[in-house]
């Protein structure tokens, strides 16, 4: 039995390559090699003998290994603050609030009967036909009034902040209409 490493330097050129091979990764393995080392040398310190150096340091080193994947799979995978730096602001919920709240007061300036089609087309998503019933007044009308009150709204806002609110609930497509069988698409 020795206590001493025979050829210290190459042992641990040996260890460090197979812990390259085993992280693929220079600094893991370095320092999976260093708590090899430690592990052992504390070993001796506290009264073992070590008979092969070289298969014991493998022996450390594959567990040394296994601890390391077990830390790496309970922590989760390492990202770098510079990868994922763009999201972790949370944008301010104040623009889109205050716009909602402009669209609110537009929808209460236009004339009474856009304001009625606006909100039964655009917001209860309502069908041009469902809404003409409603109304009891023709479909050209209500496509013609839906128009004129999304223009007006476009003017007063501007496009730009309408889309930025996202879509609304709006008219289901495919829903066809008397005159003809012509689909009405809800962007009308």
């Amino acid at each position: 039995m020795t206590d001493l490493i025979e050829d210290p330097t190459t042992q641990i050129r040996e260890l460090t390559r197979q812990a390259a091979y085993l992280t693929a990764n220079r600094a893991d393995a370095d320092d999976m090699v260093q708590d090899s080392l430690v592990r052992a040398l504390s070993y001796v310190k506290d009264g073992g003998a070590i008979r092969n150096w070289q298969a014991y340091l493998y022996r450390i080193l594959r567990n040394v290994r296994a601890d390391h994947v077990g830390r790496q799979a309970r922590r989760g995978p390492t990202v770098l603050l510079d990868d994922v730096e763009h999201q972790l602001g949370v944008p301010a919920p104040q623009p889109s609030e205050l716009l909602l709240r402009e669209l609110g007061e537009a929808l209460d300036r236009l004339p009474t009967s856009q304001r009625r089609v606006v909100h039964m087309v655009a917001v209860d998503g309502l069908s041009y036909q469902d809404a003409a019933e409603q109304l009891g007044i023709p479909i050209g009308t209500v496509m013609s009034r839906l128009h004129r009150g999304r223009c007006a709204l476009r003017r007063e806002i501007g496009d730009d902040s309408l889309e930025a609110l996202g879509p609304l609930p709006h008219q289901p497509a495919g829903h066809k209409l008397r005159n003809g069988g012509r689909t009405a698409a809800a962007s009308r």
